[in-house]
Order: C-alpha cells, then structure tokens, then sequence
C-alpha cells in the first residue's frame, strides 16, 4: 500500500467510542461504516457527540489509485459546507486502518422511507428541491460531481412540520471538475480529471467500475446502472471506458436526480434494466413513460421537468439551478390537503 498523507495515531479508540456489532450502519467493497462517539474536543466535533467512521482496511488497499482514491475523496469532504451535505470531521490512520470521521446523520436511506409509506406532493418537492440544492452547490460552487447519485445515498431525517431534512452522502465516487494539477496534503494529483479511463482490474458485469470510475474501489452497487446517464450505459456496451467534458459530466448528476424524482412520484424505475445493456439504451432513447395510474395526479409541470432531466441528450439536460427557477419548484409548499397526497403503488423498486 502507498503512502496517504494522514496523521497517525495508535489506536482508533484513543478518539472514538465505537461498536464493530451494535454500531454497524453499512459495508462496502473495501470499506465499513460505523457510529462511533467522539472519546475528545475537537475543532468540529465536541466530547460524546455521535460520529460517523468509515474504515477502510489497508491489507485490502493493494493498488495505488485506491489509496489516492481516499486521498481525494478527504479533500473533496473537506472542502464541503453546506446543510444538505455530509460535514468533514477528521482522518487519520493506525497500523491496520485508515478512517475518514463525519458527523452522523439519524436518517433513513430515501429508499427505505419510500418502501415504508407514502410521500405528499408538498413532500416529494421539498426532498427534490434539496437535493437540487445541494447538487447545483457541488457543480456551481464547489465544482464537484458526485457520481453516485441514487436512493441509497440519500438520508432523509423526520422533520417537526411533517416534512424531511435531506442528506447527500458517500462521496467515494465524487470528482473535482478542476482542470490541472492540485494539491492534496503533501502529494499532487494532476491531470484533466474529467478525462475517464478504465481501471486496471476487471470490474462485475453490471458495476460502472470501468466506465464510471478510474477508481478500483468501486466494484461494488456504487455507482448502479439503474441510475447510470445513457451515455453511460452506452459506454459499458462499445467500449468500456467513458471520457466526457467538464460541461456535460454534471448532467450525468442530472440525469440521476430525475431518475430519483420519477421514483419518488411512482415507486419504479423509469428504465427496466433486465440485462440486456444495448436493449437498455435504446428504451432510454425513447424517453420515460408516464402511463402509470400514480400519475393522473402529478402535476404536469413536474412530469415536464421529469421528462428534461431524463433526456437521452445530456446537453438537453437542465442545470439544476434552472430546475429550481421552474413554476413546479416555485410553488409554496402546502401541508394538510387530501389533494396533496400522491396516490402511490405499495412496492418501491430498489435500484
């Protein structure tokens, strides 16, 4: 394993109280989601406050590119501020580990809230309009795609009015838009880091690993097809690998969230993938249907914006800033009318 440029310590649990069994959250490839308790003050985090750990196992770190993998993802949580978006606590490393500390979020995966109930109108925009929010942050401010976009990676947290707090996590696939070399602690990163290519190990058959990612530690639901751009899915069928623009990769970001946006209306995909990639991207070139009986009641200015985001031409995808000047995100949101309630399907779809 290579050199990550992060401070050593001993022992994690010098820092941070945590259970391997009863404070378990979630397991990746090479990585293993805790809550944890801070055992220290610290700049962003005070003494028993609930902290979330991500592991990663350095015997499973044997490539490089994983190591700068982890690298910048760190500078990418570092440089984040904002409400809707997973806060940078701390990292560092021991013998065996490397852990990457952000503050815990009690919330559901969108997934997860969607299987278990219904969601208003006034509910479904609001979700929307944050997770809009934050991506237009990313892209416009910070100049970060996530590239992971997906129900799984979106917690949602009850609110007293009814409503939900929003939360974008798991920035293991994310990317800077910055052109040109950077530095990251004491090492540099260089290149156009827009420009994909392939990893250097195999990839499952329906992991984006080697289109999605120049990156070996997604191998694994990271990056799903059911949310994957068609340009996405039509890189996996001729070549393999993906090299796009700076102006187009944020509408990869788009194509996602109307993904999540049509999901939210009618609990199913809008595109089937059954196996068949090259029979996946020419459905996706006929664009989404709406004839389901949960849409007679959704308004049509969403279905419209549904419709964009979803375009089988990235350049015809909007930026999410336009999406939240439109009529639908405009309108005041209205608790408490039966009309507001969405007739939906009891079962959800997992992408």
């Amino acid at each position: 394993m290579s050199h990550v440029p992060f401070r050593m310590e001993r022992l994690m649990d010098r820092l941070y109280a945590t259970d391997e069994i009863l404070d378990f959250v979630g397991r990746g490839t090479y990585a293993s989601v805790f809550k944890g308790v801070s055992l220290v003050d610290g700049d962003k985090v005070s003494k028993g406050s609930p902290v979330a750990l991500k592991v990663f196992e350095k015997r499973g770190l044997s490539l490089d590119r994983m190591c700068q993998d982890i690298v910048r993802e760190v500078e990418i949580l570092r440089h984040l501020n904002h409400p809707n978006c997973l806060q940078f606590i701390d990292c560092f490393q021991t013998e065996y580990h490397i852990v990457i500390v952000t503050n815990f979020v009690d919330g559901k995966e969108l997934y997860k809230t969607l299987r278990d109930g219904i969601m208003t109108e006034a509910q479904v925009r609001s979700v929307a309009r944050q997770l809009l929010e934050v991506v237009n942050y990313l892209h416009s401010q910070v100049r970060v795609v996530h590239r992971d976009i997906k129900p799984e990676n979106v917690l949602v947290t009850s609110t007293e009015d009814g409503g939900f707090h929003l939360t974008l996590v798991d920035f293991g696939l994310a990317r800077t838009l910055s052109k040109g070399r950077r530095c990251v602690g004491d090492r540099l990163l260089g290149g156009n880091v827009w420009q994909l290519s392939p990893a250097p190990s195999a990839a499952p058959a329906d992991s984006l690993e080697s289109s999605y990612t120049d990156s070996p530690l997604i191998a694994t639901p990271c990056g799903t097809i059911n949310y994957a751009a068609p340009e996405t899915v039509r890189s996996l069928v001729q070549s393999g690998h993906l090299a796009t623009t700076a102006e187009l990769m944020p509408r990869m970001d788009m194509f996602a969230v109307g993904t999540i946006l049509y999901v939210m209306f009618c609990r199913k995909l809008p595109f089937q993938n059954r196996g068949n990639k090259v029979q996946l991207v020419k459905v996706m070139e006929v664009g989404p249907l709406f004839e389901e009986p949960e849409w007679r009641n959704v308004p049509p200015e969403a279905v419209d914006i549904i419709r964009l985001l979803l375009s089988f031409d990235p350049g015809q995808r909007p930026k999410a800033s336009d999406v939240l000047q439109s009529a639908w995100f405009l309108k005041k949101n209205e608790s408490g009318g039966v009309a507001d309630f969405l007739p939906m399907t009891s079962q959800c779809e997992e992408g």
